[in-house]
């Protein structure tokens, strides 16, 4: 399963939640009904825990938040070993700016269609 399957498969999505955590469980609908082998919450540092893993590709879902705020975050996903690319999850138009490349790999951003209640 690369990212683009993966985005692909979200952008077919209309999510509307309430917060965050709403969407990361819609989300996580989507990919079990689908079949998709996934981890949640998955710790790579100490600090670091990305909301999911599907295989090598790192999917991280966002509200709120400033671009080199995220960006920053992404980065250090990046510099893991475990994380191949990086998809981008986000209800923030301005988000979609995030670097396409991080570490040698590839970013992909998913706006999500509906967003917050």
């Amino acid at each position: 399963m690369t990212s683009i399957d993966v985005a692909e498969l979200l952008r077919a999505h209309a999510f509307t939640c309430g917060n965050e955590a709403e969407l990361q469980q819609a989300i996580g609908a989507v990919l079990t009904g689908a079949g998709i082998e996934h981890r949640r919450e998955v710790r790579l540092t100490e600090r670091d825990r990305i909301d999911f893993l599907v295989g090598g590709v790192g999917l991280e879902v966002k509200v709120d938040g400033s671009l080199s705020a995220v960006t920053r975050q992404l980065h250090r996903y990046a510099q893991r070993p475990e994380v191949g690319s990086l998809l981008l999850v986000t209800t923030r138009p301005q988000h979609r700016a995030a670097p396409r490349e991080l570490c040698g790999k590839p970013v992909r951003v998913v706006l999500v269609h509906g967003g917050l209640l």
